[in-house]
């Protein structure tokens, strides 16, 4: 027996969680780009109406990013336009700034194909900092071997430790979107989310194990597990997938016991909200309250997604309290979500 309450919609005040400013391998930009242009060099036909602009004295300086890369759209003299990357020698480097927002670029770029958003001076340097320092890395130096050694000073297993130093890494190296990079603490100057990871995995090991398992075992949400069968990140089937990869791979849990209400409650607001696999549900504030003829769960939940109206924008999509009930007496949970709705 399954209730939902769920209150009258209302519009959501869309809060923004953290800021962006990325970094990829510089080798995987240059080999993806080549594929992108059939194998040729990076450059393209020049466009018939981009005008050359100064490098200089723009009232805000900007680069145009390209979506997916840490390429830069690159201008020169000729009226040539096209994508060189951050660590280009400074000549080319000068001429990917620009006015931000210019719209004559922007025309320019959709013209070629290259779909992007306009970063600040602040942004490119973070990137440009941190392409060089995954070019040149020191033994045991990058990203996920920090966050396995971060991981182990705070006491978390040392298999779980690796597991996760293995998702961090392939989310990298394998060029997994960008909300999974994010997921998995890998994406732009995200301190924030590699520090949530340790945490997550030492509050709930189970379900972090069985998570990053997943994503590892579909190569980031690319293919099926059995077939090899590629599907979109966003496909709601991934759900059902998920759900028969649980089962076949997962340990089975004793169906009364607190880890199974977890189980429950997740799988409960993923289904309840018709949410994706990309997006990511917390469980905080976890009590059991426990009478002769059955045990209840209380947790407060947020849901935060990286998208909003196509555009990149990591926010806390939904909030409120699931409520799973397990009745001595009978099989399965009564399981409900009480959604919080925020009036803009």
């Amino acid at each position: 027996m399954v209730s939902v309450v769920n209150p009258k919609c209302a519009k959501k005040r869309i809060v923004p969680i953290f800021g962006t400013s990325t970094f990829f391998g510089f080798l995987r930009n240059i080999t993806s780009f080549m594929l992108r242009n059939g194998g040729q060099s990076g450059r393209v036909a020049p466009t018939t109406n981009y005008r050359p602009m100064p490098t200089t004295n723009f009232k805000r300086p900007a680069r145009f990013r390209v979506d997916g890369t840490d390429g830069f759209l690159v201008h020169l003299p000729n009226r040539e336009i096209f994508m060189g990357f951050p660590n280009d020698p400074p000549d080319i480097k000068a001429m990917s700034i620009f006015e931000y927002g210019d719209p004559e670029v922007t025309k320019a770029a959709a013209e070629q194909g290259y779909a992007g958003r306009w970063i600040d001076e602040a942004e490119a340097r973070i990137i440009e900092e941190r392409q060089q320092w995954m070019i040149e890395p020191k033994p045991g130096g990058y990203p996920w071997d920090q966050w396995e050694r971060d991981a182990l000073a705070a006491g978390l297993d040392p298999e779980l430790a690796n597991l996760g130093r293995a998702v961090m890494r392939e989310a990298d190296q394998h060029g997994w979107c960008d909300s999974l990079k994010y997921e998995c603490g890998i994406y732009d100057d995200s301190p924030e989310m590699a520090a949530g990871m340790i945490l997550s995995a030492q509050e709930q090991p189970e379900w972090q194990k069985a998570r990053w398992n997943w994503l590892l075992e579909t190569d980031g949400l690319r293919f099926d597990p059995w077939e090899r069968e590629e599907y979109d990140v966003c496909d709601l089937e991934w759900n059902s997938l998920h759900d028969r990869w649980a089962k076949e791979n997962l340990p089975a849990l004793d169906p009364k016991s607190k880890a199974a209400m977890r189980r429950d409650a997740y799988s409960f607001i993923r289904e309840f909200h018709q949410l994706d696999q990309l997006a990511i549900i917390d469980l905080s504030d976890q009590a059991f309250f426990e009478s002769p003829d059955k045990t209840t769960l209380y947790a407060e939940y947020r849901v935060i997604e990286t998208e909003k109206n196509g555009d990149w924008l990591p926010h806390l999509s939904r909030k409120g309290i699931v409520q799973v009930v397990s009745e001595n007496d009978q099989n399965g949970f009564d399981t409900a979500v009480f959604e919080r709705l925020e009036e803009e």
